[in-house]
């Protein structure tokens, strides 16, 4: 009987010690998992920063475009004004 007792009580061990083995396992694994995650958070930070630096660039680039139509738009006024004041000249002479 006592045998019995002292093999229950391996079997317990060791089914406990690969329980503990199973736990440590698990841990290392949620450590793995939450190292990716924060990996993960870090890149879509600089994801974000890069974004915001790309929109402020491209609403940089509208606004030289919106300032460069109209300059065209005024140079074009003041060539056709001053083709007109050309043409009136040489109906004068």
């Amino acid at each position: 009987m006592n045998e019995f007792i002292q093999l229950k009580v391996y079997r317990n061990s060791s089914a406990l010690a690969n329980t503990m083995a199973d736990i440590d396992e698990k841990v290392r694994e949620i450590k793995e998992v939450e190292k990716g995650i924060n990996r993960l958070f870090d890149m879509i930070k600089e994801l974000h920063h890069i974004i915001s630096t790309q929109n402020t660039v491209v609403d940089s680039i509208a606004e030289k475009i919106d300032q460069i139509q109209d300059h065209v738009e005024k140079t074009h006024t003041t060539t056709v004004e001053a083709k007109e004041l050309y043409m009136g000249y040489r109906e004068v002479e």
